[in-house]
């Protein structure tokens, strides 16, 4: 039940930064918010099992999405 709440959550601020262009037009908020759930679950697996690598792990993460999610000079 929590994960779907949070990934619903996830969907409606993604939706929204699509309709205000923060993210591109093209994105899917149901399966991209299915794939952040997902990332963010990953980054917490990987900072628990190697927390020297907290900053490191993060700016992938973040990169990650930048390149994905964001629109063009957004």
């Amino acid at each position: 039940a929590h994960d779907v709440a949070f990934r619903s959550l996830l969907e409606d601020e993604l939706r929204k930064g699509v309709e205000s262009g923060e993210f591109r037009h093209d994105l899917e908020p149901p399966d991209a918010s299915f794939l952040v759930a997902g990332l963010l679950d990953a980054v917490g697996q990987l900072v628990a099992s190697d927390p020297g690598r907290v900053e490191e792990i993060t700016r992938t993460a973040l990169r990650a999405l930048e390149a994905g999610y964001f629109a063009p000079g957004a």
